[in-house]
């Protein structure tokens, strides 16, 4: 309380709120598992932090915890719950398909939660899409079931 602004003289308050902002961050820093991780690691706090400039051995892990918070394995599957079948889903396929020049193998890497053993449902989401409104390519409707294999055998 000795540099809280409202408790000092008006002579005392800009440097007391100067403190007492360096106080409040101490403060946050160690009642935060995530971000006394960080700095202890880092050696900085999640403010501080210039991605460009980061090391190869930066621990990102610890610096989107600390943002973020940690993620349950009940929060990914509600979240991929609700991704499948969603807007946002089909607007990914979508953008998977162009970006990838209909490559299916690129659309699997590039869109959430999809496998090459979900391939099927890939297609048949992606063939109504096609339908209102993405030029049809041949190379997408015509790809050869040897490339599925060879999907198939780099993920078993």
């Amino acid at each position: 309380m000795k540099y809280h602004p409202d408790k000092v003289t008006e002579n005392g308050k800009t440097g007391a709120t100067e403190k007492f902002k360096v106080i409040s961050q101490i403060h946050a820093l160690l009642n935060n598992a995530d971000k006394r991780k960080l700095y202890d690691d880092a050696g900085c706090l999640s403010d501080d932090i210039d991605p460009n400039s980061a090391t190869e051995d930066f621990p990102w892990e610890t610096y989107w915890s600390s943002i973020f918070g940690k993620i349950t394995d009940n929060e990914i599957r509600d979240y991929e719950f609700k991704y499948k079948g969603s807007d946002d889903e089909k607007r990914d396929l979508k953008k998977g398909y162009l970006a990838g020049k209909r490559d299916m193998e690129f659309i699997i890497n590039m869109v959430p939660f999809s496998s090459v053993y979900k391939e099927d449902c890939l297609r048949e989401v992606l063939g109504k899409i096609i339908e209102e409104d993405l030029p049809r390519f041949k190379v997408f409707s015509n790809e050869p079931p040897s490339k599925k294999r060879k999907i198939l055998a780099k993920v078993s």
